[in-house]
């Protein structure tokens, strides 16, 4: 559905803060959430479950910290992104 149709009808409902959900259920360091695209998908895709679940509507990548670790030469970034996307799906 195009999200201006649904949108005159419905209010856009996003998920919250991913890295914090990720480090307070999965302890995962406050700086490297997004290498859990790689390291662990499963807890992204379960916190995307528990969002949707709660009753969201919209769903974000889980690629907040990746233009940081582009600009710093981090080669990952393109995968870490590219995992993110795919998670979000």
């Amino acid at each position: 559905m195009d999200v201006r149709t649904f949108l005159k009808e419905h209010t856009l409902i996003f998920d919250g803060a991913m890295g914090s959900y990720l480090m307070t259920k999965y302890h995962r360091p406050a700086d490297g959430c997004e290498t859990t695209n790689l390291e662990a998908p499963e807890q992204v895709k379960a916190v995307h479950q528990a969002y949707l679940a709660s009753g969201c509507n919209a769903i974000k990548t889980n690629t907040f910290g990746l233009p940081r670790m582009a600009a710093a030469g981090n080669p990952l970034w393109e995968a870490l992104t590219d995992e993110g996307w795919r998670l979000a799906a």
